[in-house]
């Protein structure tokens, strides 16, 4: 968003030239939970890195990501994947896919950080639930490079989309390169990606597919159905909550956010095996919902996760976010 798109075919250079930075210096910030706070939709995720990386601004000195620093006090980089549909069932009656991919080349920086710094989904953690931390440690020395490789064609059943690189402005030297966005009226069950690649980035071409999970269904909180339309009133504790069961290797996600998200209010996920078509948060964290969450909004997500291999990359994956969420009325 902001970041105009290139042409059918062109590719941006994946280096780009950049400011002078000052000094590095040892960074500790507290970032304002950006992901979060706004829908989970790929196409906006150029506004999400641009307003964490200017939280994070302040903290970035110049470096340059070297596949093996062995240097005293230099972080070594590391690199990701990711092929990202999201959809979610508030948007409207057939809710349109947001599609999107990283191909992401980092250091400094721990790798819990960069979804909420380059707009990706949150992937599953341990099954139960913890806090999410607004506080972010970083490096001395910290760097994203987004990297471009090439054209990428989505297909779904018949139906395709093409994805061009869309280059995010430079940041202080900590994000720089292209993203993958796009919004479209795809809803196969069977995923087909094809990028083209990029030799100047060392990235071949490649082909990957996978299967998306079945429709979040039958979704309730307290015995009450969760859906965009309704309001629930938070039942007596323990807090359940229930929905149409899938696979085991799925993962079911719910994020409890309280209206003003803050030290004292954090935002609580959990994290469930998708088989057991159930979730009883225990009397502490039922407590804890209980006091803060009223005025605030549950968010359910149905995750898979598909790794495959990549050249020129640690980890890569397709991952499917389907999700539905529903506010939660206000203390009376």
């Amino acid at each position: 968003m902001g970041s105009p798109s290139t042409a059918p075919g062109r590719l941006l250079p994946a280096e780009s030239t950049r400011p002078r930075a000052p000094p590095s210096w040892p960074c500790r910030v507290v970032a304002f939970a950006v992901s979060s706070r706004y829908p989970p939709r790929v196409v906006r995720r150029s506004f999400v890195i641009a307003s964490v990386a200017a939280a994070l601004s302040a903290c970035a000195p110049e470096s340059r990501l070297e596949p093996s620093a062995t240097s005293p006090g230099v972080q070594p980089a590391h690199s990701t994947a990711l092929l990202v549909i999201e959809r979610n069932a508030g948007e409207s009656l057939t809710p349109s896919a947001q599609i999107g991919a990283r191909f992401v080349r980092y250091t400094g920086i721990p790798a819990e950080v960069l979804p909420s710094l380059l707009g990706t989904p949150a992937l599953p953690a341990e099954l139960g639930c913890h806090v999410l931390s607004d506080d972010l440690q970083m490096a001395p020395r910290a760097e994203v490079q987004l990297v471009n490789v090439g054209a990428l064609d989505v297909h779904s059943d018949g139906q395709a989309i093409h994805l061009v690189p869309r280059r995010v402005p430079d940041l202080f030297q900590l994000v720089s390169g292209v993203v993958y966005a796009a919004e479209g009226e795809l809803a196969g069950s069977r995923w087909q990606f094809r990028a083209e690649g990029n030799r100047h980035a060392s990235v071949p071409s490649f082909e990957v597919e996978a299967l998306a999970p079945s429709s979040l269904l039958s979704v309730t909180l307290d015995a009450q159905s969760v859906a965009p339309s309704s309001t629930l009133t938070l039942g007596t504790a323990p807090h359940v909550l229930r929905w149409s069961r899938g696979e085991s290797s799925d993962r079911v996600t719910i994020t409890f956010e309280p209206a003003s998200p803050d030290a004292s209010q954090p935002v609580i996920r959990c994290v469930a095996d998708d088989s057991l078509g159930v979730f009883q948060l225990d009397s502490a964290w039922s407590d804890r919902v209980t006091r803060t969450l009223p005025g605030g909004r549950v968010t359910v997500h149905r995750m898979r996760t598909r790794p495959f291999a990549l050249q020129g990359f640690e980890s890569a994956a397709v991952v499917f976010d389907l999700s539905i969420n529903a506010r939660i009325a206000s203390a009376q």
